[in-house]
């Protein structure tokens, strides 16, 4: 009854997601795609803080070692505009009572959880990933630098969605949630940060591999932890 409750709040019956796996999956992730399409405000402005912050280092330094500078400026501008892109990722859903249902659906929460970060990753960190040809003319990049970083923040620019989502999870309707986001977000996200500006600066093969193996355990975990810090929080 629940799980049909919410199939009806969500989105009309399709039977191309009827699957007992994908169904959850591909219904959550229609829905946040169009929610943050709707609110599309935020992912612009988290796209903009992104090349804002980007575009500072060079700007300021206005030297030619500035190219050396573009990993750790563009890792710490990514770092900050994902935990930005996360302070709305679940307050919509839990003012109109949908998170109330989700969490009470047969069979767990992670497959559902993990199709709103599968949406937050495509509405807030892939536009990132697009965004990086501009970061490569900030800073004078060549191809293969440039193609280094976007390698980079392709592997890990999930692993900071799922930290910033379960960031947000644990913050849902606290007082200066914003604020407490960051405090929580930002330690989190120095391992991947530190492992990404590695792996773009090229130093060695080993960086590269951390944070892939860094991304695939927050894409093992991520889901069942928000959901279980979803469910907490709602306690």
């Amino acid at each position: 009854m629940v799980a049909h409750r919410i199939d009806t709040v969500l989105e009309p019956p399709r039977a191309a997601v009827r699957g007992p796996l994908l169904g959850p999956l591909a219904l959550m992730f229609g829905r946040g795609v169009r929610l943050a399409w709707r609110r599309r405000v935020d992912s612009a402005a988290s796209l903009a803080f992104f090349l804002i912050v980007a575009a500072l280092f060079p700007l300021a330094l206005m030297s030619e070692a500035r190219s050396g500078l573009a990993p750790a400026a563009t890792w710490i501008a990514a770092l900050l505009a994902t935990t930005l892109g996360s302070l709305r990722l679940f307050t919509d859903d839990a003012a109109n009572g949908v998170l109330d249902q989700l969490l009470l659906a047969p069979g767990g929460t992670g497959l559902a959880v993990g199709g709103l970060l599968c949406a937050h990753f495509v509405t807030v960190g892939a536009p990132l990933l697009g965004a990086s040809p501009l970061v490569a003319l900030f800073y004078d990049l060549s191809f293969e630098q440039w193609a280094r970083l976007a390698v980079s923040l392709l592997l890990g620019l999930p692993a900071l969605c799922v930290l910033s989502a379960l960031g947000a999870a644990l913050t849902l309707g606290a007082r200066a949630g914003g604020l407490l986001l960051a405090l929580l977000v930002v330690p989190w996200g120095v391992p991947v940060l530190l492992f990404g500006i590695g792996a773009a600066q090229g130093i060695s093969n080993g960086a590269m591999l951390l944070l892939a193996a860094a991304t695939l355990f927050a894409l093992a975990l991520g889901p069942w932890g928000v959901g279980a810090a979803l469910r907490m929080n709602a306690e």
